[in-house]
């Protein structure tokens, strides 16, 4: 039977050759993916459900808002806090 080669394996000793060809290509393919997968993540996650009261602090002191005011306040560039 044919021995399998490990592609996350740094090299076997058996065919070093194909073994850190095989590896290095391993390497690229899962960067080329992870790299993909951030990229898509960065564009299509947008925060719109948040879990808890808005609030914002002004002068040390918690001023709650409601879902309206919150988004009047984040397009303002006032920073909301979700309890």
């Amino acid at each position: 039977m044919r021995q399998r080669i490990n592609r996350a394996a740094i090299c076997s000793s058996d065919n070093y050759a194909a073994s850190k060809r095989l590896h290095r290509e391993y390497l690229k393919n899962t960067h080329e993916d992870r790299v993909a997968n951030i990229a898509m993540m960065s564009v299509t996650t947008s925060v719109t459900n948040h879990i808890g009261r808005p609030y914002t602090n002004i002068f040390g002191h918690k001023v709650y808002l409601n879902a309206s005011e919150a988004s009047m306040a984040n397009e303002a560039g006032i920073t909301v806090h979700y309890e």
